[in-house]
């Protein structure tokens, strides 16, 4: 691998062992590792630099931006150097949208406003024809300053759909991942796969609903529910109900508030399943499937999509923490980005 720092190639500095790059959520990741260096004047490396990690063929492997340096004095001519870095999206939590008034017909039309006005300057491109065609129309309003991840999170709760930048600099969107099948088994009560260790499994209410409000303006609101989950979860405790509420998600159509509901429903069929496991020599990516076998099943083959994956290198080796989800059907939607008490008004 060759590691690139504000393009300078800092490979002979890396420990190679100390290396760990994380993926997860909507498609976000980060990466940690050590320079070690005989003395502080060797080269420069502060917060705010560009990291790119390639492969040997020159195809990248990671890219993003420098948010941490820790510098260790080890000995009084030897000094360490921990870089954590994140990956692109971390720029645009500092691109700012000033005081504006737009209405956009649909969401191509709002996602290419936030880029023209704050992510073309920073050398990215929109992969525009990737963009789902929903046309709904939504008036934006801001009397003072927003972040673009705000405003791309408020136009994602919006539209129902996930915003991310890859290592290639490309801002993309969609509303549901592909998810891939692997040839990658795994047998619970025998677990056969070489490599495989630390196997885990467990279910959480964490994030289930089966009862989804969407706020539609300041006293209304839209609603979707699944009513045989809700009838299944009563035999465990009272009515059964599990309920979510989306606010400031700037729907003011009720009728479309009812679809958007149902639609994030429908990426929650029932109480979510996770497992857990670390791998040796196996790399898996976000949203491939994983397919488990074994008693707790009832003696059944379970889908699982790849939600967070850890690699890290040691000795020449990759191991592979993964984390994946219980899934039904092809396709896996991440929870939407949250909106934090934004000053926009829709």
């Amino acid at each position: 691998m060759i590691f690139m720092i504000n393009a300078v190639n800092c490979t002979a500095r890396v420990n190679g062992d100390s290396l760990r790059i994380r993926y997860y959520g909507a498609m976000r990741s980060d990466c940690s590792f050590l320079l070690e260096f005989p003395n502080i004047s060797v080269y420069d490396v502060r917060a705010g630099m560009e990291l790119r990690i390639h492969n040997d063929d020159g195809t990248v492997l990671w890219g993003g931006i420098i948010e941490r340096v820790v510098y260790k004095y080890r000995a009084s001519d030897f000094i360490s150097l921990s870089v954590f870095a994140r990956g692109y999206e971390i720029v645009v939590s500092r691109k700012i949208l000033t005081s504006f008034n737009s209405s956009f017909q649909n969401l191509s039309a709002a996602l290419q406003f936030v880029f023209d006005s704050a992510l073309f300057s920073e050398g990215f491109t929109f992969d525009s024809d990737g963009v789902p065609s929903i046309a709904e129309i939504m008036t934006g309003q801001s009397d003072g300053v927003i972040t673009a991840e705000e405003a791309l999170d408020l136009i994602s709760n919006f539209y129902g759909v996930c915003w991310w930048i890859d290592k290639n600099k490309v801002f993309k969107c969609c509303e549901s991942f592909t998810v891939t099948q692997k040839n990658f088994n795994i047998a619970v009560d025998n677990v056969f796969h070489a490599g495989l260790s630390d196997f885990a499994f467990a279910e959480s209410i964490e994030d289930y609903r089966n009862k989804q409000y969407i706020s539609v303006g300041d006293d209304a609101y839209s609603l979707a529910m699944n009513s045989e989950e809700i009838l299944e979860m009563s035999e465990y405790f009272g009515t059964g109900e599990y309920c979510k509420i989306m606010k400031r998600s700037g729907v003011t159509d009720s009728e479309y508030g009812n679809g958007l509901a149902q639609k994030i429903l429908n990426n929650y069929p029932g109480v979510p399943g996770y497992i857990r496991f670390t791998v040796e020599d196996f790399s898996p990516e976000l949203f491939d499937q994983i397919s488990v076998y074994g008693g707790i099943f009832g003696n059944s083959i379970q889908p699982f999509a790849v939600i967070s994956v850890e690699n890290r290198y040691r000795y020449g080796k990759v191991f592979s923490t993964v984390t994946g989800r219980l899934i039904s059907g092809t396709t896996y939607t991440p929870m939407f980005n949250q909106i934090n008490n934004i000053s926009f008004n829709i």
